[in-house]
C-alpha cells in the first residue's frame, strides 16, 4: 500500500517539477503572454479552446471574443496572432523569423517529412539549393512549355463538365478539378505523361487526406504525445499508411526516370529543366531517393490543392455574379475571340480576369492561416516579441479587415484596378506572402488560373443556387475548403457566343 502510494505521490511531484521548470523556462514568453488579449492558458493543454472541427471558425471566435492582435496557446507553443499589415511585412521578411511555426513543422517534422517549405534558418544552404532547382523549374523561360499542357488539360476538363453539367457536392466539384490540375503537374514538373488515373486519384485523394489530418493534429490533437498519435490513434495510423502508399508511388516514379537517364544520357528531353530531371541530373549534388521524394511531395500538394481550390472558388464566386462573369467573358472573347489557344503575349492583357483572380484570393486565401517562430527577441513596432513565441500571420483575418478593406465581404474586382490598387496598403493582401519564403510557384499558378479560366468561360456560363459570400460556410484544413453544399451549374454558351 504504502509502496504504491509512494509511487503515485512520486509520479505527481515529477509532474509538478517539471511543469515548473517548463513555465521557467518559458517565463519570458508568459509575461508577454499576460500583456495580450487570449484565453486563458492551462499549462501542458494550452487554452481549451478548440472544440468541434472547424479550425478556422474557432480562430475567428478568438478573434471576436479578445480582437486583435490576441495571444494563444496551442499545446505549450505561445502563438501570437496580428493582422497589423506593418508587422506582417516585418515578421515575413525578418531574418530570425524565417522558421516556421513549431505547432506544425515540429508534427510534421515527427511524421519523417523534410520538404525545403520546413527547412530551418540553421540548414539555410540546404533550403536555398532545394528552392533553387525549384525556382528553376518554374522560371518564365519554362512557361512556353506549359501553356500547350495547361490548354490541352483545360481542354479535358470542359469535356468533364459537358457530361456531369452539374455538382452538388463540393467534393466532386473539386476533385474533378484537382485531378486534371495534377496531371499538369506530373507532365510539367515529373515529365509523366498518360500517368494511370487510378494513381493519380490515390495520390490526390491521399493528399487531401493528409492535409485534414494535418489540420487536426497541428490544433485539436497537439496534446497527443507523437509515438503515441502515430502509432496508436486511427488519424495518426491513417496518416502513416497514406504516406506509405504516396511515397511507394513516387519511388516507382523516380526508378522508371533513372532507368531512361541510364539508357538515353544524350537525349535531350531528358537533359531539361523539368523539376524531377534536374533532381537526377548531376549537378554536383547526388541526390537520395527519399530526399526527392519529399521535394515532390510538398510541390505536389503546394502546387496542386492550392491551384485546384482557388479555381473552384473563382467559378463559384463567378457563377454568383453573373455580371462579374459578363465583363470576363466579354475581355476573352474581345481578346482571343471563340477559339484562339491563348499565347505568351496574351497573359498581361487580360487585366480583368486578373482583377478577378486577386480579388477571389483576398475573400478566400487557400492558406487561411501560416505561422513562423521568433528564433530570437524580435522587436516589432514598440514591443518586442520573446524568442520562441510562435506568430500567427492569417491572409484570412487581414483580407477581411475593415481598416483596409471597406466593405470587405464585398466582391469588387474593381480593387485592383490600375487606380484603385495604389491604394493597397503593403502588407494587407498576401496571398502569395512575402519574404523569403513567399510562394515561389505564384507565376506559375497565375498563368494556369488564367489558361483554364479562359478556356472554362468561353465554353460555359456558370450559374451557383448560392447568391452571396455569407453563404460560403467554410473550414480549415491547413486549406480552406467550403462545408456548405454547392449547387453549380456549367451551361454550354451557344457557338460563336
Amino acid at each position: 500500500m504504502y509502496t504504491v502510494l509512494t509511487i503515485l505521490l512520486c509520479a505527481v511531484l515529477y509532474c509538478l517539477i517539471y511543469i515548473l521548470l517548463k513555465l521557467y523556462a518559458k517565463w519570458d514568453i508568459i509575461k508577454f503572454y499576460m500583456k495580450h488579449n487570449g484565453p486563458r492558458y492551462f499549462p501542458y493543454f494550452g487554452n481549451i479552446v478548440f472544440s468541434g472541427n472547424n479550425v478556422l471558425a474557432t480562430y475567428l471566435k478568438v478573434r471576436r471574443d479578445y480582437g486583435m492582435p490576441y495571444a494563444i496557446w496551442i499545446h505549450d507553443d505561445l502563438c501570437y496572432a496580428t493582422d497589423d499589415p506593418k508587422e506582417i511585412k516585418v515578421i515575413l521578411n525578418h531574418p530570425d523569423c524565417f522558421n516556421k511555426a513549431t505547432f506544425y513543422s515540429k508534427v510534421v517534422e515527427s511524421c519523417l517529412f523534410d520538404g525545403f517549405a520546413l527547412i530551418p534558418i540553421s540548414e539555410i544552404d540546404k533550403w536555398k539549393l532545394y528552392r533553387r532547382f525549384a525556382a528553376k523549374s518554374m522560371r518564365p523561360a519554362m512557361w512556353k512549355d506549359f501553356l500547350p499542357v495547361f490548354h490541352e488539360y483545360s481542354q479535358r476538363l470542359n469535356r468533364s463538365f459537358k457530361k456531369s453539367k452539374q455538382f452538388t457536392n463540393f467534393d466532386d466539384f473539386f476533385a474533378s478539378l484537382n485531378n486534371i490540375v495534377f496531371q499538369t503537374f506530373m507532365v510539367n514538373f515529373l515529365g509523366m505523361e498518360n500517368y494511370h488515373m487510378r494513381d493519380i486519384d490515390n495520390f490526390t485523394t491521399g493528399i487531401q487526406k493528409l492535409l485534414a489530418v494535418l489540420g487536426r493534429r497541428t490544433t485539436f490533437q497537439r496534446v497527443i504525445p507523437d509515438y503515441f498519435w502515430k502509432y496508436h490513434t486511427e488519424n495518426g495510423k491513417d496518416f502513416c499508411n497514406i504516406i506509405n502508399t504516396i511515397r511507394k508511388q513516387v519511388y516507382e516514379i523516380i526508378q522508371m526516370k533513372r532507368q531512361a537517364f541510364q539508357k538515353e544520357t544524350n537525349n535531350d528531353t531528358l537533359n531539361s529543366t523539368k523539376f524531377l530531371n534536374s533532381y537526377l541530373q548531376d549537378e554536383g549534388t547526388v541526390f537520395t531517393d527519399e530526399e526527392i521524394f519529399h521535394q515532390v511531395y510538398f510541390l505536389a500538394a503546394a502546387s496542386t490543392e492550392t491551384s485546384a481550390l482557388s479555381v473552384c472558388f473563382i467559378l463559384l464566386q463567378l457563377g454568383m455574379d453573373q455580371d462579374v462573369q459578363e465583363k470576363v467573358h466579354q475581355e476573352i472573347i474581345d481578346l482571343l475571340g471563340t477559339d484562339k489557344e491563348i499565347a505568351l503575349q496574351d497573359l498581361n492583357k487580360l487585366k480583368y480576369t486578373e482583377q478577378v483572380i486577386f480579388e477571389t484570393l483576398r475573400i478566400y486565401p487557400v492558406l487561411p492561416f501560416l505561422g513562423r517562430q521568433a528564433t530570437s527577441n524580435i522587436r516589432l513596432d514598440g514591443k518586442i516579441i520573446p524568442k520562441g513565441t510562435n506568430i500567427i500571420v492569417s491572409p484570412y483575418m487581414i483580407h477581411r479587415n475593415e481598416k483596409y478593406w471597406p466593405d470587405c465581404e464585398k466582391f469588387d474586382p474593381e480593387r485592383f484596378n490600375t487606380e484603385e490598387s495604389k491604394n493597397i496598403e503593403p502588407g494587407s493582401f498576401v496571398p502569395f506572402l512575402l519574404g523569403p519564403r513567399d510562394c515561389v510557384g505564384r507565376h506559375y499558378g497565375m498563368t494556369m488560373m488564367k489558361v483554364f479560366l479562359t478556356n472554362i468561360i468561353r465554353e460555359f456560363r456558370i450559374v451557383a443556387r448560392k447568391q452571396s459570400i455569407d453563404d460560403m460556410k467554410l473550414s480549415y484544413y491547413i486549406t480552406m475548403k467550403p462545408t456548405s453544399n454547392v449547387d453549380l451549374q456549367f451551361i454550354q454558351r451557344a457557338p460563336n457566343h
